[in-house]
């Protein structure tokens, strides 16, 4: 007698669009760890990685089917935190010890910044149990 298939999840693809997003867009931050030690920068290189590690935590105790009654935009600013940390020490770091004009970078080249703001109107109050409601 064989045993019933196992039920397929209907949200699997949404659960592995957000982790698998998250995960990908929070990996550079191991990479900038990786090229920051190779430059000899290890306080930097060293706060990278605990960065990168604090992104891992935020990302598996924030995910929104963990937490189907909190608002979306509040689960994204948690996870995007570490991410904005990381531009943060990037940009101190190319601010404070080389100078930013032979990198390329001029102070409007940041407004890239402003393209994460759509995301929190996006999600607004949306709830990930709002999705299991018919």
């Amino acid at each position: 007698m064989s045993t019933p298939a196992k039920e397929r999840d209907p949200r699997r693809g949404e659960k592995l669009g957000w982790a698998g997003g998250f995960f990908g867009s929070s990996l550079w931050i191991a990479v900038l760890g990786v090229l920051m030690l190779y430059w000899g920068e290890v306080v930097p290189g060293l706060i990278a990685f605990g960065l990168y590690v604090i992104s891992l935590v935020l990302l598996y105790l924030l995910l929104p089917w963990r937490n189907p009654e909190r608002p979306m935009a509040l689960l994204l600013a948690g996870t995007m935190a570490p991410i904005f940390g990381a531009i943060g020490l990037t940009v101190f770091y190319f601010f404070v010890y080389t100078d930013p004009t032979e990198q390329g970078l001029q102070p409007w080249s940041f407004l890239w910044i402003t393209m994460f703001v759509p995301l929190f109107f996006r999600f607004g109050k949306r709830r990930w149990s709002d999705g299991e409601r018919g």
